[in-house]
């Protein structure tokens, strides 16, 4: 015959315990899910240039650098040039950080050739900045890549074999500064 042992004051205290924590986790994820829900909601009802923003942000992702990552998205309906303006995030070496440029804008363009756009573009221009220090030790926000690409180009990339070293080789147009191309 089996024993059974009585519920002591210390059993009971540890599964109200238990009991609490797992209330409280549960009720965290209930909470995580509604932000987000409510984040979509939002973003829903932005007007379809402003989710384009937002969703150019994401792509980007956050910062390093305490700098804004998309600083000027505009739209130039005389041309239909797409003009991205972002700051680069830092990393351990100019190599590295080429590289996370070289990502961004992969990243943006794969997101631009799959989805609906909300100008009739016929042309993205990148524009990314890194602080630069000059001579006398002064550190600036300066201009270090700018690239272009037409529609037709981005309309040529095969995402599925795509090799991100490639970005600048396919561009119609690109210039990096000595200071970052190296």
């Amino acid at each position: 015959m089996m024993s059974t042992q009585p519920v002591t004051n210390k059993t009971s205290l540890w599964l109200i315990i238990f009991a609490s924590l797992c209330g409280i986790c549960g009720l965290c994820i209930i909470i995580s899910y509604a932000s987000d829900a409510m984040s979509s909601v939002q973003t829903s009802l932005l007007p379809p240039e402003a989710q384009f923003e937002k969703t150019i942000e994401k792509t980007l992702g956050e910062s390093n650098r305490n700098v804004k990552r998309l600083s000027e998205l505009q739209y130039n309906a005389t041309n239909g040039q797409l003009i991205i303006k972002w700051a680069l995030n830092d990393n351990l070496s100019t190599g590295l950080v080429k590289r996370g440029a070289m990502l961004d804008i992969s990243n943006v363009l794969k997101y631009i050739s799959q989805n609906d756009v909300p100008y009739p573009y016929q042309q993205v221009s990148f524009y990314g900045s890194f602080p630069l220090v000059d001579a006398f030790g002064n550190s600036s926000e300066q201009q270090v890549v700018v690239a272009y690409y037409s529609k037709n180009t981005i309309e040529k990339i095969q995402w599925d074999n795509f090799i991100t070293d490639n970005i600048f080789i396919i561009a119609d147009s690109v210039t990096l500064h000595p200071a970052i191309d190296q």
